[in-house]
């Protein structure tokens, strides 16, 4: 193996070794439930709908034609 094959070889383990050790602990870190986002809760997803359906219901509110007699 020469010396510039070598310090190729050298980077992309260099490289893969670094990638698993991010890869670990980004999965140890997602798991920690303090760690999550709050809508990704199951209250965080009821209050998304609430708002969603409110949202739906001042639409249908305020595009509701007028009668045409």
């Amino acid at each position: 193996m020469t010396d510039s094959s070598f310090v190729g070889v050298l980077a992309l383990v260099t490289l893969g070794i670094f990638a698993v050790i991010a890869i670990v602990y980004f999965m140890w870190f997602s798991r920690k439930p303090e760690n999550r986002h709050p809508m990704d809760t199951p209250a965080g997803r009821q209050a998304d709908e609430d708002r969603r359906e409110e949202i739906e219901e001042a639409r249908e509110e305020t595009h509701t034609p007028p009668p045409l007699g």
